[in-house]
């Protein structure tokens, strides 16, 4: 997380306190040059859910004290850094939230998932039952739904 964190810091220490989702993707891939436009958007992605930046309304600010952030004059991210973050699952993102936002513990949030998944008889997947409970609890996930449409794709198109 730590080179996640200078990263962040470096494009606020450029700009300035907020900046939008777009500056800081075209900071990243064009003002400093480290990352291509794909790979920016990936970092800015996980530093969301990491909950390193807060998107409100399009402004992005950090949600720790960039100032702080122990970053050497010179600081660029090591070579193999952009291949370190692994795309989480929907239902890990959704697990989390659920955890995150209601208190529970992992396994009282996977058994309100497996009973609403029960009460269907099974035929929902396990995704589709986070949704539902995310839902039902009041945990934002719209964005989560936009995930999930593209992994019933890939997988779809990977069984063609």
């Amino acid at each position: 997380m730590g080179e996640l964190k200078k990263i962040i810091a470096k494009v606020f220490l450029r700009k300035r306190r907020q900046i939008t989702r777009s500056e800081f993707i075209f900071a990243l891939s064009h003002d400093l040059r480290w990352f291509s436009k794909k790979e920016a958007e990936k970092i800015f992605e996980v530093s969301v859910r990491e909950n390193l930046l807060e998107d409100k309304e399009g402004v992005i600010r950090t949600k720790f004290d960039f100032y702080r952030v122990d970053l050497p004059h010179d600081f660029k991210p090591e070579p193999n850094f952009k291949f370190k973050f692994k795309e989480e699952k929907s239902l890990d993102v959704i697990l989390k939230r659920i955890m995150k936002e209601k208190k529970l513990d992992e396994k009282e949030a996977m058994a309100e998932i497996n009973k609403a998944r029960e009460d269907f008889k099974g035929l929902i997947s396990r995704e589709v039952s986070a949704l539902m409970v995310a839902r039902d609890m009041g945990v934002d996930i719209d964005d989560v739904l936009e995930r999930y449409h593209r992994e019933l794709v890939e997988k779809r198109l990977k069984s063609i």
